[in-house]
């Protein structure tokens, strides 16, 4: 190994880590700086765990090789402690909060592929859509150096052209960052053809022992639900000690809260170098407004705290771009570190509920009488219930709802209520306003919608009977009244030689009746709101069946004499 580090060779030791978790060497093998293997002499199951530990050389490096677990595993912290307790790689978010990969390795067996052995890591999302393949993972010692090899798997294809956009071609970057999660070093992008193996080295290199974190990643893009995998991830070993220092990863970058509840988010502390020692939290800029936040544990000594933010029940709710405050964590002790560290969060707000006007916001009143659908959601934590009314409308347009509350029956999340529109039947046009559906459920603040109405309902006229008279007859017990199942049709009536009966439109005549029946109405000719009178004939109609008999002519009377007075007589 010596002669081989002085001629420039780097060593690569590969090791495996066992079921019990210590760390069982599975091959040994000699490597070129690129990557190439010299030899690779099988060691059996002899156990070397304290010879690996204390291998320091300037050009070792340490190589995880994915053949120890069986196919389907999913890869996050199994290799943690690879080269010593903390010594090796995590699996997962990236510290300072830089964007993540969006995939853990899964190991899938691939014979005659794979760089070394049998075996490589998947890190294609299958539940993802329209993302591309990538990883990314944490050091608890910087390092200087972090190589890997990639490709694509599948079935062998025509070697693609570098930036190739085909199906069959993906180009892959590998990416460092730093205990803030800056970007530090890339790699050159790199063409992999599916069906070529993983083959295609990736590597970066910094000055000094700067990275902490690592990100392999696809093409956003043309290269999104690709099969990318990955082998011999190798990093150096430093050759001294690295000072205390420390990092900050939030399990999320991005929290939405619901008015009146509240959301955690946990944020590891990464220990560099031995770190030990408090370190103070902190949100610097503006949460939104109603929102409070709080660390537990402040100062935290430990791995961890936990922010913890709540929104009030009448905060206001967050649209477009959620406004961002920053984390700090400052060390409290040189043991723990000497620099703060920060990441961005992004907060938001959401309604506990809403309410929206289905299909189009523009009503027209031309059918006088309209239905409009309101839908109102729920956020889960929001029980209900929920009160509607509406403002705004234009003079004499009536509204109602059904029903007056959504309770979302059966745990629902929506219901939807409908909205019914009475525009006054005259003829006039009514000028389009717009008009204001309010939810309200205090103390939570109030959602609205809005919707423009307006329009022309035609005249139409209401006969209503309001009295009756019958000559020769009898007279209803009751006023016929217009049919409801029927309004815009008129009402007929009809005369039934039967005795009147109480809830019937009827009227009979009288046995003794020798004479016609007339019926005179007064009718209403009313609109739907105020009315004109008038005095009218509806029908004129003689019973079938009878016979008018002539009546009888009186003797002409002479009119009486005055007392005290003679008729004139001739003068003879």
């Amino acid at each position: 190994m010596a002669g081989l580090a002085g001629l420039g060779v780097g060593v690569a030791l590969v090791v495996g880590v066992s079921a019990s978790g210590g760390v069982t060497p599975t091959r040994a093998g000699f490597q070129l700086r690129h990557g190439f293997p010299l030899a690779t002499p099988v060691l059996g199951n002899v156990t070397l765990s304290r010879f690996m530990f204390g291998v320091r050389s300037a050009g070792a490096d340490t190589t995880v090789d994915f053949e120890q677990f069986a196919p389907g595993t999913v890869i996050t912290n199994q290799y943690a402690d690879l080269g010593g307790p903390g010594q090796g790689v995590v699996f997962g978010p990236l510290p300072g909060g830089a964007a993540s990969g969006i995939a853990n390795p899964v190991i899938e067996s691939a014979l005659g592929q794979a760089q070394s052995g049998s075996q490589v890591a998947n890190i294609f999302c299958a539940g993802c859509e329209l993302q591309p393949s990538s990883t990314s993972g944490a050091f608890s010692v910087p390092r200087s150096r972090v190589s890997v090899y990639v490709g694509m798997l599948g079935s062998s294809a025509p070697m693609c052209a570098d930036g190739g956009t085909a199906s069959t071609c993906a180009v892959v970057t590998l990416l460092a960052f730093d205990s803030s999660g800056n970007q530090v070093a890339a790699s050159a992008p790199a063409t992999v053809t599916q069906g070529a193996g993983i083959h295609t080295l990736l590597s970066v290199l910094t000055p000094s022992a700067t990275i902490v974190g690592f990100k392999i990643t696809a093409r956003d893009g043309p290269d999104d639900q690709k099969p990318i995998a990955i082998d011999d991830l190798s990093f150096d070993v430093p050759s001294a000690p690295p000072p205390p220092d420390f990092t900050l990863t939030p399990a999320s970058t991005e929290v939405n809260l619901v008015q009146g509840s509240s959301a955690t988010d946990v944020v590891a502390i990464g220990r560099l170098g031995g770190s030990s020692g408090g370190i103070g939290l902190a949100v610097a800029g503006a949460l939104p407004a109603g929102v409070h936040a709080q660390f537990a544990p402040d100062p935290a000594g430990g791995s961890q705290s936990t922010l913890t933010l709540a929104a009030d029940p009448n905060a206001p709710p967050t649209t477009g771009v959620h406004p961002t405050v920053t984390i700090t964590g400052t060390p409290l002790a040189p043991s723990a570190g000497t620099t703060a560290r920060s990441f961005t969060l992004s907060v938001g707000v959401q309604p506990a509920f809403d309410v929206r006007v289905q299909g189009s916001t523009d009503i027209s009143l031309s059918s006088c009488r309209v239905s409009v659908r309101v839908e109102v959601t729920r956020a889960l934590s929001f029980a209900g219930p929920v009160s509607l009314s509406v403002t705004g409308l234009p003079p004499g347009v009536r509204a109602s709802f059904a029903p007056a509350q959504a309770t979302f029956p059966n745990g629902a999340g929506t219901e939807t209520i409908t909205l019914t529109l009475t525009a006054p039947a005259t003829g006039f046009t009514v000028r389009r306003r717009t008009a204001t559906i309010h939810a309200t459920a205090p103390p939570f603040g109030d959602r609205t919608a809005t919707f423009a109405v307006g329009g022309t309902c035609p005249l139409q006229f209401d006969p209503q009977i309001t009295s009756m008279q019958i000559t020769q007859g009898t007279q209803l017990p009751f006023l016929p009244s217009r049919d409801p199942a029927q309004p815009g049709s008129p009402i007929s009536y009809s005369t039934i030689e039967k005795a009147a009966q109480p809830g019937t439109l009827q009227a009979s005549r009288s046995p003794r009746c020798s004479m016609g029946l007339r019926k005179l109405v007064p009718v209403t000719a009313s609109r739907f709101r105020g009315a004109r009178s008038c005095r009218r004939i509806v029908r004129r109609s003689w019973f079938p069946g009878l016979t008018r008999r002539p009546r009888p002519r009186r003797a002409a009377t002479p009119p009486p004499m005055s007392s005290g007075c003679r008729p004139r007589g001739r003068r003879g």
